[in-house]
């Protein structure tokens, strides 16, 4: 018998030596605890030089439970090196394919287990690790894990899920049974076209056969919209995908301050590769909207103040609560809209059209509504009386502080371009 690292075990030697000095012991067994198993073990030992080699058949636990469809443990072929000064030995295997379950496998297996005899002198501390490459469908990652362990847990740097959507830093943990489950935690990477792109949230979540289900959260994100952006807070991201596929969905939420305002906000994932994400805003019970509030939240308190629109148009128009409301922000390029019903000149529930945007260099805004009824320019512009001779019978207004833009009419009342005023 011989004192193995702090294993007691048997061996034989052949009889007789080699002619060159060199001692070749056969050990049929060596279990070093923890799921390490070395069999049919020959250490070969230098005369000349203090050079040990070892080749052994090794069984080495990942953590998985019995699998009908995979083996849970590591059964291969090493070689290796063992140091008497140091009381440490070092092996390393390969495997080409090892089948987790009929979904996953690792291909191209590296394992490197090293043992060191404990401090006490009984027994040995074991460590190592194994990499290769696992396939989720069609997508290959490298991925590596520890060894000995209770639960194999593998680690892979970044997956690509979409154009929008990376996941990165994953440690993924695989607990073995009949039918594998699969968790995983990391950062989820999603690009928003804007400025600060892309956010990274904390993610967890599980696989089921090649499919994903993530779920990530972020306390706070800005929304570079508008002359000094919007906070979301308790954002959540939701993402289902089946990788390598065009099955791909998610969504993310949260709750947006807008300048006092609070909004419930969501987003499909991913996003258009043109136009980035498009956010829809709804408003909270209780909240109301304006045009004067989405103004001023977009382009700032001036903007109104200094557009060129007779006082009495934009006092009976900017104040008014809003129904019927639709709003959005897109991400690229930068905008927010919003539509809706209003009250004004003279009327009752006009289509409204909000636009807020960049425009040389600055947050700008503009807004039509659509007249659908017979009217007169004094309805527009109190006490007016021009063109008193001529009722029109359909039309719309258009106030902004930057030109060119085209509103659509609803029906057939065509378009209107805005003007730097009225």
């Amino acid at each position: 018998t011989a004192d193995f690292f702090g294993v007691s075990v048997s061996f034989e030697v052949a009889l007789p030596l080699n002619a060159n000095g060199d001692l070749k012991l056969t050990v049929s067994h060596i279990d070093f605890g923890s799921h390490v198993e070395l069999k049919t073990v020959t250490l070969t030992i230098a005369d000349s030089e203090p050079k040990y080699s070892l080749a052994a058949q090794a069984v080495i636990g990942t953590g998985l439970g019995h699998n009908s469809q995979a083996a849970d443990d590591l059964d291969l072929s090493v070689t290796g090196t063992m140091n008497p000064e140091t009381e440490s030995f070092t092996v390393e295997g390969t495997m080409s394919n090892w089948g987790i379950s009929n979904d996953f496998s690792i291909k191209d297996l590296v394992v490197n287990v090293t043992g060191t005899r404990k401090s006490s002198g009984s027994g040995t501390d074991l460590d190592g690790w194994l990499k290769g490459a696992m396939t989720f469908d069609s997508v290959t990652v490298d991925v590596e894990a520890a060894l000995p362990a209770d639960s194999l847990t593998v680690s892979f740097p970044t997956m690509r899920l979409t154009h929008d959507v990376v996941l990165k830093d994953v440690s993924m943990t695989i607990t073995g049974s009949s039918d594998p489950s699969f968790t995983f935690t990391g950062t989820a990477e999603i690009t928003t076209h804007m400025p600060s792109s892309p956010i990274t949230v904390s993610a967890t979540g599980s696989i089921s056969g090649s499919t994903f289900d993530l779920t990530g959260t972020l306390s706070s994100w800005t929304v570079e919209v508008g002359h000094e952006g919007f906070t979301v807070s308790d954002l959540s991201v939701s993402i289902k995908d089946k990788v390598g596929s065009s099955d791909f969905s998610g969504s993310l939420a949260g709750t947006m301050d807008f300048d006092g305002a609070e909004l419930d906000v969501k987003a499909d994932l991913p996003g258009s590769t043109d136009g980035g994400l498009s956010l829809e805003l709804t408003l909270k019970t209780g909240q109301s909207m304006t045009i004067s509030k989405a103004v001023t939240a977009t382009c700032g308190s001036s903007s109104l103040s200094s557009v060129k629109a007779p006082a009495s148009t934009m006092s009976d128009v900017k104040d008014k609560v809003i129904s019927d409301l639709v709003m959005k922000i897109i991400t690229k390029p930068a905008s927010y809209s919003l539509t809706g019903t209003v009250d004004a000149f003279g009327a009752n529930k006009l289509a409204l059209d909000l636009i807020a945007k960049e425009a040389s260099s600055k947050w700008s805004f503009g807004f039509a509504v659509s007249l659908a009824h017979s009217f007169t320019v004094a309805d527009i512009v109190s006490g007016s009386d021009a063109f008193t001779h001529l009722p029109m019978v359909g039309g719309g207004v258009a106030i902004a502080n930057f030109a060119d833009y085209q509103f659509k009419l609803t029906g057939d009342l065509g378009s209107i371009a805005t003007t730097d005023g009225v």
